[in-house]
């Protein structure tokens, strides 16, 4: 590989490593937030944790909504409402919630639409954002729409039941009782066993 002039190898693949970092990172961030561009508004969304909302656990969603020209429009000044389908999703399909929508202050914006959303169950849902000017006149009719996939929340720990635990110390089996007859047979078994290898020993003709 060529170098530039002045650089050592090891500059040069120092500098290729902060490059591709450089290019990772901003590639997160480009992907962090979902934009959308209506006629004459744009919005730009996000729901926490970085896209990636749990079942059964609260999440927030907002939506930063700006104008031509780039000025913010505050929930106060735009009819707006939520809904949430479950998909596969079919024009006609009633939303399984539809959630209150908060005047939300996040990164840098002020009163713009959100919402705290619970997602019934792992899978993929649509997020369907709809509004119009309170006005009747500062923009247009918007209609947003945006999949979320939800991952599975942390299940709850069960309640334990101290008697269907069962001790270790209980799942070994007690030693039996010495029998004194039964020891008794097994050394006169092990003396003649013995004293007969004895004398076969003492028996075999020598060579």
């Amino acid at each position: 590989m060529a170098l530039l002039p002045g650089f050592t190898r090891r500059n040069t693949l120092a500098s290729l490593w902060l490059a591709s970092g450089l290019v990772i990172v901003l590639g997160q961030a480009a992907i962090a937030h979902n934009v959308q561009v209506g006629q004459d508004v744009a919005a730009t969304f996000h729901i926490e944790p970085n896209h990636n909302p749990k079942a059964g656990s609260e999440t927030l969603a907002w939506f930063a909504l700006t104008r031509a020209g780039g000025q913010q429009i505050p929930l106060h000044d735009c009819a707006c409402e939520l809904r949430v389908f479950s998909e596969p999703f079919q024009p006609g399909d009633f939303a399984i919630l539809e959630p209150s929508l908060i005047a939300t202050d996040s990164e840098g914006y002020e009163a713009i639409p959100g919402a705290k959303i619970t997602f019934p169950k792992p899978g993929r849902y649509r997020l369907e954002l709809a509004g119009k000017a309170k006005d009747g006149f500062s923009f247009r009719p918007f209609t947003f729409s945006y999949a979320v996939t939800v991952i599975g929340g942390t299940p709850a720990a069960m309640p334990v039941d101290a008697k269907s635990i069962t001790s270790p110390v209980a799942q070994i089996p007690e030693a039996a009782d010495n029998d004194p007859n039964q020891e008794s047979l097994l050394f006169g078994i092990s003396v003649l066993f013995g004293f007969g290898i004895a004398s076969a020993l003492m028996l075999k003709p020598r060579q």
